[in-house]
Parts: structure tokens; sequence; C-alpha cells
């Protein structure tokens, strides 16, 4: 009897060190996937030349540990433009707006946000908090438009909320805000108090909040569980 214990034991953790094994292949793979999609990218960014479109990582002075991945497109002379991805998305999310806009006479600044995409991905969750994302986005206005230290902030869905609060923290560095998808923080707070339907559509906020288990869903099924 005994012997049949160790033996489903180790059969078990065989099965499980083979799991983690292959899903480590699998972040690899993906890791790889992502960046040959950006190169990719950029280059159907790039069709006209007139666009200047590049990618680059940059490090910003106040976070030394958190090296950005940046795609800006157009003359740095003009006036700067920054576009904040949603969740769980990247700088592609504009691909298809890049292009008008420069054409309408703005550099476009597109970066990945912490944790996403080829941006570094800290551990701990107080380096990804809102105010460690505003303040890399108050470093990249400061960066990419040293003159006027100004931007438009073009802002979708969780980028959006970023958006709002970047807002309400540095009004003087912004032209124009654009929240696309998002709803203003006091307004989200007031439905999610009183309003069971908007409780239910906004479910999957609490499930992110649970340790492990929402890993451990995008990493069995990468594909199909950010689809829907």
């Amino acid at each position: 009897m005994l012997s049949v214990l160790w033996l489903s034991a180790i059969g078990v953790t065989a099965c499980v060190v083979m799991w983690l094994r292959a899903r480590a292949f699998q972040r690899a793979t993906l890791a790889a996937q992502a960046a040959e999609w950006n190169e990719l990218a950029v280059q159907q960014l790039n069709a006209d030349k007139n666009r200047n479109a590049h990618s680059e990582f940059q490090t910003f002075s106040h976070a030394p540990d958190i090296r950005h991945h940046v795609v800006c497109a157009g003359n740095p002379e003009h006036p700067l433009v920054v576009m904040l991805h949603g969740f769980p998305e990247c700088w592609v999310s504009y691909l298809h707006v890049i292009r008008p806009i420069v054409d309408a006479g703005h550099f476009v600044v597109c970066p990945d946000m912490r944790g996403y995409n080829l941006t570094s991905k800290p551990q701990a969750t107080e380096a990804v908090k809102f105010s460690e994302i505003v303040s890399d986005v108050a470093a990249m206005i400061k960066h990419y438009a040293p003159r006027t230290q100004k931007a438009v902030l073009i802002a979708h869905d969780m980028g959006g909320a970023v958006g709002y609060y970047f807002g309400m923290k540095h009004p003087e560095m912004l032209s124009k805000l654009i929240v696309l998808n998002c709803p203003h923080p006091r307004a989200l707070a007031r439905e999610l108090k009183t309003n069971w339907t908007q409780r239910l559509r906004s479910w999957y906020m609490a499930l992110f909040q649970l340790p492990v288990i929402p890993e451990l869903i995008l990493l069995a099924w990468p594909n199909t569980s950010i689809a829907r």
C-alpha cells in the first residue's frame, strides 16, 4: 500500500513538473512571438517612410528598474500625442490610428505600460499602482516634449483610468485628455455601490484581485481566455 502511495506521489510530482516546464516553454515562445509581431507592426506602420516610425526601449530616471517599450512616429518637433492602451492589450491597439494622427501634424508616442508586452513586468504589486503608472506618463511627456512639457493624452479602457488620474494630478501637462471606453472613476464607484447590473458586468475586476488563480487561467489558455 505504501509503495502505491509513493508511486502515485512521484507520478503526480512528475506531471506537475512537466506541466510547469511546458508552461515555461510556452511563455518563452509567446515572448519571442511578441517581439516578432511588434517588429512586423512597426514595419506596417512604416509602409509610408514619411512617418518615421521606430520602436525603442526607454528607461526613465525616476524608475531605473523599469524599461518601457515605446513606439514613436512622426516629427519630434511637432506637438506630442501620448496614447495609452487598455487591458490586456499593448501599443498595437492604436496601429491603425497612429498614421492619421501623424499626418495631421503630431508626434505620436505609444508606450507599452508597465507589465504589458515588451515593457518590464515588476513582480511587486506596489510597482504597478496607478500612482507609479501616472509617474511613468509624466516622465514620458517631459522626455519627449522637453520644451512644452505638455501633450494630448489619448487613453483607452484601463489606460483611460490612468488618464483620469493623470489629469487630476498633472492638469498642467495636458493640452487635451481624450478617454475612450472608460467611465470617470467617481461615476464607476457610484454605479458599483448602487447598481447590481454594473457589478455583474464588472465581475472580472474582482477575479483579477485574487492571488494565483488569474495567472493560472491565463497561462492554461493564453489565447481563448484573453479573446473572451
